[in-house]
């Protein structure tokens, strides 16, 4: 979607596929770290 956006000179829609990428990554990241936590407890207590 970005990409064809970026071919016809959509910049919102460049710019709110970024705004989503970002959202859903960091998401992702805090999804990542609290099963981290979950599954290695022992991690950072060394």
């Amino acid at each position: 979607m970005v990409l064809n956006a970026s071919n016809f000179l959509h910049t919102y829609i460049v710019v709110m596929g970024m705004v989503v990428i970002r959202v859903v990554a960091c998401l992702l990241d805090l999804l990542m770290r609290r099963v981290e936590t979950r599954l290695v407890p022992w991690k950072g207590r060394m």
